[in-house]
């Protein structure tokens, strides 16, 4: 946002999720919050598609305490619950490269299939192919090494053979990866 705080403007959500589809895109990830009301309904109308996060952005968001870990379960819930009925929201995500999960992630993923059974829930925006078979992972969103590889024709982006989840591409096209 230009300011502190996202705009409660409908109007100007509508006017940059329309320059955002006129450019193609269709899949707006929401890197470690949930955009407000406003910007859901205006998504809603213009059909585009919205994956929420939960704040846990790494490892060191993740709650200590057991009074920590119950406030977040319930935050989580509160969150679904509040934004369960917009038909733009697609998927249910608790954070972002949480690559080898975390404690909580069962719990929160349960309720989160109790609350709305209709969406894929992911436990982190950001794994590995070794992480196919973890529960809490409906799909998988895999960060492809960055190092000197560009992905043309030079085998970056082929998925192992034993793959049985979807996968998307996590955070593609850095500017590191021009040659």
């Amino acid at each position: 946002p230009n300011t502190i705080c996202p705009p409660s403007d409908r109007e100007e959500f509508r006017r940059r999720l329309t320059l955002a589809r006129q450019y193609g895109f269709n899949y707006v990830r929401h890197h470690s919050w949930t955009p407000p009301e406003e910007y859901l309904d205006v998504a809603d109308e213009l059909g585009l598609m919205l994956q929420p996060e939960f704040p846990f952005a790494y490892g060191w968001d993740l709650p200590k305490s057991e009074a920590a870990r119950r406030a977040a379960l319930e935050q989580w819930e509160a969150v679904i619950r509040l934004n369960r009925n917009h038909p733009s929201i697609v998927t249910w995500c608790m954070g972002n490269e949480l690559y080898n999960s975390f404690d909580l992630a069962p719990e929160m993923y349960r309720a989160a299939k109790r609350l709305d059974p209709t969406r894929p829930v992911i436990d982190s925006d950001g794994c590995s192919f070794k992480h196919q078979s973890r529960e809490t992972l409906d799909f998988m969103v895999v960060q492809f090494g960055e190092g000197s590889s560009i992905g043309f024709q030079d085998g970056k982006y082929n998925l192992p053979a034993d793959i049985a989840k979807p996968v998307v591409g996590h955070e593609m096209g850095y500017f590191v990866t021009l040659p």
